[in-house]
């Protein structure tokens, strides 16, 4: 009997950690977002940049129409008078990704964030991919 909240794993899921052969996703991830981390200054403002790059590295692994489509739906979740600042901020990032990491193709699907509560430790990202 499972206890409330819990759910059997489904026969299709499949968990590969660190695949063999494989970049992994949390350098690229944090490789892709980098240059601006400096300009965070907390972890509300580390998690919102993340998930901008999620955002910028999915949409570089679409084409034309498709593309178009996904950051039009996406601008459309911002107020109107934000909608250039953050085409503004993505088209970099996506430009970043095939840039730095043309290679995998690979979506990003979740991430996970711990942020130490002493002022000496790193924040450590766990990313969760799909594979190709």
């Amino acid at each position: 009997m499972r206890s409330p909240g819990e759910e059997a794993a489904r026969p299709r899921d499949l968990i590969i950690v660190d695949p063999p052969g494989q970049a992994k996703m949390s350098d690229a991830l944090h490789a892709l977002v980098a240059p601006e981390c400096s300009q965070c200054a907390d972890e509300a403002a580390m998690r919102k940049l993340l998930t901008l790059g999620i955002a910028a590295w999915n949409a570089a692994l679409m084409k034309g129409a498709a593309r178009t489509a996904m950051l039009d739906s996406l601008s459309q979740t911002f107020p109107i008078e934000l909608r250039e600042s953050f085409r503004q901020v993505i088209e970099p990032l996506i430009r970043r990704k095939e840039e730095l990491f043309p290679h995998i193709q690979r979506p990003i699907l979740s991430y996970e964030l711990t942020w130490p509560s002493g002022p000496s430790g790193e924040p450590y990202l766990t990313v969760i991919s799909g594979l190709t």
